[in-house]
């Protein structure tokens, strides 16, 4: 068995296509993924990253809103996303105008001065969060994500980016969090926007959908929709379903 969870074929192509042919089942992370190794192998799957059942399911997300501010939240590595969040920073600059009580709170920005200082510069409250141990990570960030209004994944087309897992997104939609995000990769098999999430394409489509929920009601359906999704298929515990099942069509050895 040969597990793809990240476009490495883009740097070690040939190594990459020799793991996928000699292995019986190839699992993929996303379906980005699956296309790629299908070339290559005949069975092949997608099995997701999924989010930890709790905390994560059992947060309690008010629609209602989190306190004075409306909070667009971000959770990720800052270093790594520091084009995407650059971008985003042109938006919440904008929209400002907009939205008097905008806030902006970014996870993950340990070691990205040029972020924060940008976000600094913006005319609403910024608030940051280094970064939270590994250790204390899946305990810890569900209570953050859930003081957000709104969960933000701005993501620039790249085969890299369309190779990853959508996490944060993921994160976001356990939580009851309404998402935006751009269509890239796995986040467009996801979200059904304006369902449980919202796609966005460019910068008046980032503002057009971060005003439109800013009516709790449409804040309320999404939430539930979006928790709804990772429900189904999402959560670490129907991961292990989906793994148990492959298992025992594929190996005939494997207990019941």
């Amino acid at each position: 068995m040969f597990d793809l969870d990240d476009a490495v074929f883009l740097n070690q192509p040939l190594a990459t296509r020799q793991f996928i042919r000699e292995a019986d089942v190839v699992i993929t992370g996303n379906t980005f993924l699956k296309d790629y190794a299908e070339h290559y192998a005949d069975t092949v799957y997608r099995v997701p990253t999924g989010v930890p059942d709790e905390p994560y399911l059992s947060q309690t997300y008010d629609t209602e809103g989190n306190g004075e501010h409306f909070t667009l939240g971000w959770v990720g590595n800052a270093v790594a996303h520091r084009e995407n969040l650059l971008s985003f920073a042109d938006v919440a600059d904008e929209i400002a105008t907009e939205i008097p009580n905008l806030a902006v709170h970014l996870v993950g920005v340990a070691g990205a001065d040029e972020v924060k200082d940008r976000y600094q510069d913006l005319d609403v409250p910024a608030e940051f969060t280094d970064w939270i141990p590994s250790h204390e990570y899946a305990r810890k960030i569900p209570g953050i994500i859930s003081t957000f209004d709104v969960g933000v994944m701005p993501l620039t087309d790249s085969f890299w980016n369309r190779g990853k897992s959508a996490m944060k997104l993921l994160e976001y939609m356990a939580c009851g969090v309404p998402p935006i995000t751009n269509p890239v990769g796995e986040n467009a098999h996801i979200i059904d926007s304006g369902e449980n999430g919202f796609l966005v394409n460019d910068r008046e489509e980032w503002i057009a959908t971060i005003q439109k929920l800013q009516d709790s009601s449409v804040r309320a359906d999404i939430s539930v929709s979006a928790r709804e999704t990772v429900k189904d298929e999402y959560t670490m515990s129907s991961v292990v379903e989906r793994l148990r099942d492959i298992f025992r069509t594929e190996f005939t050895t494997y207990p019941e």
